[in-house]
């Protein structure tokens, strides 16, 4: 990856300094025999020889998504929200693929692909499970990579679990109304402490569809979300994983009337906030939903999919400082 050769790049550099420094090593074979020693090992060892590291690979994230929320961020009261991301990046800005229909968003934010690749539509992901092997979602990478990983899945829309996300692999699975959903969701996070869960609340696309887009309706239907929100949060707090958690809140699209498909501003932006011990405070990014497949990954230090349409945008995270290398007589 892009970033682990610049660390690379970054330890051989200090490296040879450090050479010059200390005993000098005249002979090349010897040289090159350390430093590549030094490539082969893994990112996490390089961070941990770092005195005061301000990067590691998380443990856990949680991705919580709002159906049809758009760029609510600012236009109704949601305390918890304000509160949680005022910590860490947002946007109420974050491109959502298209066309902006929620398969082919879903799709593109778990598999980082767009639509016209990964082919999800809501009438498919509704009939027939995901098997494009070549393009796999962050939950098969996270397998892949962390056999033993806990995964969960609790959508409100459940062909998000059904149609979008591969079978057999073993993720937990759970639907209802956004207040069991939440509830699901937050019981699994205390009992299990999961590598990888995401959580799909319904109500606010609802609202969209019956009532309008940005209406009185469809903004009270956020604010009740807005308190879904905390209780899965609180339970990373409560389940003792808070500090090694990459906290993510975003949505698959706006809506404009009673509807969205379309390339307006209301259906194609939508809001996206992180938070984590590695993320910097009070940041505002430049970012596409389907980046949300490369976030995940970096932060789990998953293996990721060389075809991705998708990439970690700047600012996104603290990047960790070279390990400080010598060589001793």
């Amino acid at each position: 990856m892009k970033n682990l050769k610049i660390i690379f790049s970054c330890v051989i550099s200090v490296f040879i300094t450090g050479c010059s420094s200390t005993k000098k090593i005249d002979d090349p074979k010897i040289l090159d025999k350390m430093i590549r020693e030094k490539q082969q090992r893994t990112v996490a060892e390089i961070l941990d020889e770092n005195e005061n590291p301000d990067w590691t690979v998380y443990k856990h994230v949680i991705v919580v998504g709002i159906d049809g929320a758009g760029t609510f961020e600012g236009k109704c009261n949601t305390p918890h929200i304000d509160a949680i991301f005022s910590n860490g990046v947002w946007t109420p800005k974050c491109k959502a693929s298209k066309p902006t229909i929620s398969a082919e968003c879903w799709g593109s934010m778990l598999t980082g692909i767009e639509p016209q690749v990964h082919m999800l539509t809501n009438e498919r992901v509704d009939n027939y499970p995901y098997e494009f092997e070549a393009y796999p979602t962050i939950f098969s990478l996270a397998r892949k990579t962390h056999p033993e990983a806990k995964l969960g899945a609790f959508c409100g829309w459940a062909p998000i679990y059904k149609g979008i996300i591969e079978q057999g692999i073993g993720v937990v699975t759970g639907t209802g109304t956004d207040d069991k959903v939440a509830k699901q969701a937050a019981d699994y996070i205390r009992a299990e402490k999961p590598e990888l869960v995401f959580v799909q609340f319904d109500s606010v696309d609802h609202a969209g569809h019956n009532m309008g887009y940005c209406t009185k309706d469809y903004f009270a239907a956020l604010e009740a979300v807005d308190d879904y929100v905390a209780e899965i949060y609180l339970a990373a707090q409560e389940a003792g994983i808070l500090e090694d958690t990459l906290f993510i809140l975003t949505a698959d699209h706006g809506g404009i009337f009673k509807g969205h498909g379309g390339n307006t501003l209301s259906e194609s932006r939508v809001y996206f906030g992180a938070v984590g011990k590695t993320v910097p405070k009070n940041t505002k990014l430049s970012l596409e939903g389907r980046d949300l497949a490369a976030i995940v990954c970096r932060a789990l230090n998953l293996k990721t999919n060389k075809k991705w349409h998708s990439s970690v945008p700047k600012k996104m995270f603290k990047e960790p400082r070279p390990a400080k290398i010598t060589v001793k007589e």
